[in-house]
């Protein structure tokens, strides 16, 4: 009879999970979009939170007033700039779209005259067709998928529209943190709570030093970009700093793939734009390798480059450049958890030991 009760009650949690995994195949694509839409909103609820944290402590805020004045803030932050900058950016993606196809001839043009002075040089006229013919396709190729890439983000943005009640949730976020983190705690066993606090004031040390500061590093550098720009009069500068501020949160790769835009836009213009655009990019990077990290940034990641280069390829083969901007947050997420687990562990084992 117990082997009957066993077998039945085992038989029953396998179809439990059966039906579990099925239901999470089948909900996949809704799981996947409250998923996007609960980590952009704990982003947006995590850089606006120390303002609202501020208001409360000096102002004497509630938690509710304080939220809506920082969405308020924001709100005509949003509107000024959109005001002023929308006219301006519109402009220029227009003169953006149709300088595009000049710019792509631009680069055929030069690489004719590479290969008509590689057979001048004495190189087979075969081999130089061929590569002529290779670099073609290759244009040919990144025009396409630079039309279709753009199609396909306005589709998901179209698509996504769901996302914009992101500031919603993160309103609430930041008006009911006190009461969400007061329950996840309840939910955690007492005999773990202790080391479950210290995991959370770990991972949030890690995360405050260095996500916050990253982004005013980015925004400071895509600023100068910009400025640097428009002071040597390269056309579509806002554009090109607003790229240049985002890929620059990104390690390494960020400031390489944010200069590319400034030098293929630069080359038509000759040299007399090329040089400049690429000295105003080295001069932002240095700013901001030199003066804006060491200072607001310090030590707040501390990681080898080895893993942090790691750490954005696997990013971006799992989940393209949204994944290369959470692979370091991530990554100091789970060193900062592992290091709270270790040093309880420590303690622990050192308490036994003083006990006789």
């Amino acid at each position: 009879m117990k082997t009957f009760a066993h077998r039945f009650f085992t038989m029953k949690k396998w179809l439990y999970l059966g039906i579990s995994a099925l239901a999470l195949y089948f909900l996949r694509g809704m799981l996947a979009r409250l998923f996007l839409l609960l980590l952009i909103s704990s982003t947006l609820a995590y850089l606006l939170c120390p303002i609202a944290a501020f208001l409360e402590r000096k102002a004497r805020f509630s938690p509710r007033a304080a939220a809506l004045c920082v969405f308020a803030l924001l709100g005509c932050v949003l509107a000024v700039t959109l005001y002023l900058g929308i006219p301006a950016l519109g402009r220029q993606l227009h003169s953006l779209s149709a300088l595009l196809p000049n710019v792509i001839g631009f680069c055929r043009e030069s690489v004719e005259s590479l290969s008509k002075r590689a057979v001048a040089w004495g190189f087979s006229e075969v081999i130089v067709s061929n590569l002529l013919a290779q670099a073609g396709e290759i244009l040919n190729s990144l025009a396409a998928k630079a039309g279709a890439g753009a199609s396909a983000f306005m589709g998901k943005m179209t698509d996504k529209s769901d996302l914009l009640l992101s500031p919603v949730v993160a309103f609430f976020l930041i008006k009911d943190r006190r009461a969400l983190s007061s329950a996840a705690l309840r939910c955690v066993p007492l005999s773990i709570r202790r080391g479950a606090m210290q995991v959370f004031l770990s991972v949030e040390k890690a995360l405050s030093s260095y996500v916050r500061g990253q982004v005013l590093v980015s925004l400071a550098t895509g600023l100068m970009t910009a400025a640097g720009l428009l002071c040597i009069q390269m056309p579509f500068a806002l554009i090109l700093g607003l790229l240049m501020a985002v890929f620059d949160l990104i390690p390494y790769f960020g400031p390489w793939i944010g200069a590319v835009p400034i030098v293929l836009l630069a080359l038509p213009e000759g040299t007399k734009t090329v040089l400049p655009a690429v000295l105003v990019v080295f001069i932002a990077q240095q700013a901001e390798a030199l003066v804006l990290s060491p200072n607001i940034l310090g030590d707040a990641a501390a990681l080898h480059p080895c893993v942090v280069l790691l750490s954005l390829l696997c990013g971006s083969f799992l989940w393209g450049i949204l994944g290369m901007l959470y692979a370091i947050p991530l990554l100091l997420i789970l060193r900062a958890v592992f290091d709270a687990l270790l040093s309880e562990r420590l303690k622990s084992a050192k308490e036994m030991k003083r006990t006789p």
